[in-house]
């Protein structure tokens, strides 16, 4: 073999040796990468499974907290055991009238057993007795809730007549068999009952709104632009009244209060207009031929337009 030829082997004997390394590193770091997905996969297998438990944890610690709270787990007795302490309640809020009625057993699963009641009564006016109960009701730490609360004031504004639709749950799994729980929290958010009562009483709810005095306004130039009184004219509350919805507003520029029922026609300044609907915090009044829908504390000029084919069936998503 002449020397070009050894020269010639020695190189192709490094091509190949380079092509060898080469291609052995590939193979180890395409195991290596491989290795490190596979670790990126089991890592987030692990931190789904962790999350998973965790979940776990926090509905069986809630489902624990529930069933401290929940009706005693003795299907025969729970319902009167608590509708005894319905009607306790009642007597210690010094409700008048009161009665307290098991309605339905709403829903049973393997889960839980959910019961209806209802309370009816007669109450002061100033709503003192009412706070009482719902004060005490909620501060109970039982496992129920108030579905439905409905005061409307006796025609002669000396008393109200209260109903209370109440829902309670009962879990199997419950730490009692034949008792109440006796958990109790210390005080709601905002203190202790003289609170609540001083911030509703406050607020004289079934009574007439009376405009503070205003200070007389200075003479207008002739030539200032005439005063819109729908802006002056507001929703000041929305009562029944002999079992019909009726919608006051108040025209602050006079002190006049309009007490309206559906389909009345009336006059603010020179806005004609007419209540279509009534709901429960709101109303769609035709001002000026416009369709708009006015909440309780809104004037006439805040309406929000709403198309005609709205003006039936009122929205009740703001009850």
């Amino acid at each position: 073999m002449n020397p070009r030829e050894k020269k010639l082997a020695v190189g192709l004997a490094a091509v190949v040796g380079l092509l060898a390394v080469y291609y052995l590193y590939e193979t180890v770091a395409g195991k290596f990468s491989d290795r490190e997905k596979q670790i990126d996969r089991w890592n987030q297998t692990i931190a789904d499974n962790q999350a998973k438990i965790d979940a776990g944890n926090r509905a069986q610690k809630k489902m624990k907290n529930w069933e401290s709270i929940s009706l005693p787990s003795d299907t025969k007795i729970a319902p009167s055991l608590y509708q005894s302490w319905l009607m306790k309640l009642v007597d210690d809020a010094q409700l008048e009238s009161a009665t307290v009625q098991l309605q339905t057993t709403v829903g049973h699963t393997a889960t839980f057993e959910k019961y209806d009641f209802q309370i009816k009564a007669d109450a002061d006016i100033s709503m003192k007795q009412v706070v009482d109960f719902l004060y005490r009701f909620y501060s109970s730490n039982q496992l129920h809730k108030i579905r439905q609360l409905m005061i409307k004031p006796h025609a002669d504004g000396k008393a109200l007549d209260v109903t209370i639709d109440i829902e309670a749950l009962l879990l199997p799994g419950a730490d009692r068999k034949d008792k109440l729980s006796n958990e109790k929290l210390n005080q709601l958010a905002l203190g202790d009952v003289k609170t609540y009562e001083k911030a509703i009483d406050d607020r004289n709810l079934f009574s007439e709104y009376v405009p503070p005095r205003q200070r007389a306004e200075p003479t207008r130039p002739r030539s200032s632009p005439p005063i819109d009184v729908a802006k002056f004219a507001t929703v000041t509350g929305i009562v029944e009244q002999d079992d019909q919805p009726q919608v006051w507003v108040l025209v602050k520029t006079t002190g006049e209060l309009l007490k309206l029922h559906e389909g009345e026609e009336f006059t603010v300044g020179n806005v004609k207009c007419k209540v279509l609907k009534i709901g429960v915090r709101d109303a769609v009044i035709t001002t000026e031929g416009k369709l708009v829908q006015v909440f309780i504390g809104d004037n006439l000029r805040e309406g929000t337009a709403v198309p005609a084919e709205d003006a039936a069936p009122l929205d009740n998503a703001s009850q």
